[in-house]
């Protein structure tokens, strides 16, 4: 149980997609991981604007078990959203989609390279 103390709050994807509707200069990327957050604020200076937030898919709570680990789990919320909805867009590592059937919505990025790091 100590673990779940030190660990970021998480919230519901409905909850995340609400907060737009809530405060109109809201914006929200949603990434894979950690790993893709810091080097997008690093690449950033840390001048990320105060209304804009880099947000980790594990920091997303779900009810259903997704397939696909975290990238999974990012192509699950982005189909959650409205695709016309500019200000929540998710950002996904290519891997191996080009010898895949994966379908991506028109709201998620995809890296140029197999990494958002290559």
């Amino acid at each position: 149980m100590i673990s779940q103390i030190n660990e970021e709050p998480r919230r519901e994807a409905i909850a995340h997609i609400k907060s737009l509707e809530f405060d109109p200069s809201r914006k929200i990327l949603v990434v894979e991981g950690k790993t893709d957050r810091l080097f997008l604020e690093h690449l950033t200076s840390g001048e990320i604007a105060i209304n804009t937030t880099i947000l980790e898919i594990s920091s997303v709570e779900f009810h259903e078990q997704i397939s696909g680990g975290n990238r999974g789990k990012i192509i699950y919320f982005a189909s959650l959203t409205n695709k016309e909805e500019e200000r929540l867009k998710f950002l996904v590592d290519k891997d191996y989609s080009k010898y895949t059937n994966d379908i991506i919505p028109n709201n998620v990025i995809l890296t140029d390279y197999k990494d958002l790091e290559s």
